[in-house]
């Protein structure tokens, strides 16, 4: 039997041409939003970021491990390599968000 409403393939990320580089991350992440940007080799490991959004952008080499996420909200990411191992992210959403040779 061919099921006719098989789910759609996921939709790629939509990122823009350009991305702005992110050398280091704030030291609060709670309710941050990052949009359009190139986020690589940065390190949020262990810290909280309750609400943090990160729309339309690109995390290479980051290291969130043991972040906690809670609340949020990744729309149009490619993460590629990295560490989340042991992070929280609870009630947390990804939205045609892609992640490859992840910890």
């Amino acid at each position: 039997m061919n099921d006719a409403r098989a789910p759609l393939p996921p939709a790629a990320a939509d990122l823009p041409s350009e991305l702005e580089p992110l050398d280091a991350a704030p030291t609060d992440l709670r309710g941050l939003e990052l949009a359009g940007r190139l986020i690589r080799k940065v390190d949020l490991s262990e810290r909280p970021a309750h609400d943090l959004r990160i729309v339309e952008s690109r995390l290479e080499d980051v290291d969130a491990s043991e972040t906690e996420l809670p609340g949020a909200a990744l729309r149009d990411v490619v993460v590629t390599r990295g560490s989340w191992a042991g992070a929280n992210a609870s009630s947390s959403r990804l939205e045609r968000s892609r992640s490859r040779e992840c910890a």
